[in-house]
């Protein structure tokens, strides 16, 4: 009876041993928060637009179209009005802010269409321009 008890008791043992080490580094990595990342760069984009370097309101402006082309979902956004007009590359030069070989003006135009709710305060205003509001 004894060798079957001393069996079961360790594969016991390795299995909560083997669980413990799993869960603990499944935890220890960060997962992409691509939604944290959105509202680091729009909060900076909304408050200190006017202040900061034109380099970083530009590598801002290009990391919130990215995140919200690639990996924000439909109506995440909602109440958010992102478009804080196209990135000016001239400016953003030589800094890459998009991983993929998508330009910067692609990847505005994806942004804006997929979350067409909060791309609203420009199209209103360019309507304005436009005389087209009514």
């Amino acid at each position: 009876m004894k060798p079957k008890l001393q069996i079961i008791l360790s594969l016991l043992g390795g299995i909560a041993v083997g669980w413990v080490l799993c869960w603990k580094t499944y935890k220890s990595s960060q997962p992409y928060q691509p939604i944290e990342e959105a509202k680091i760069c729009y909060t900076n984009l909304e408050m200190h637009s006017e202040s900061m370097d034109p380099q970083l309101r530009e590598f801002l402006k290009a990391r919130l179209y990215s995140v919200s082309a690639q990996y924000i979902q439909e109506g995440w956004l909602d109440g958010w009005e992102i478009d804080f007009g196209p990135v000016d590359d001239s400016v953003l030069t030589p800094i890459y802010a998009i991983k993929n070989a998508a330009s910067t003006l692609e990847v505005y135009n994806a942004a804006l269409l997929k979350h067409p709710d909060s791309a609203m305060k420009n199209n209103k205003a360019k309507a304005a321009v436009d005389g087209n509001l009514e």
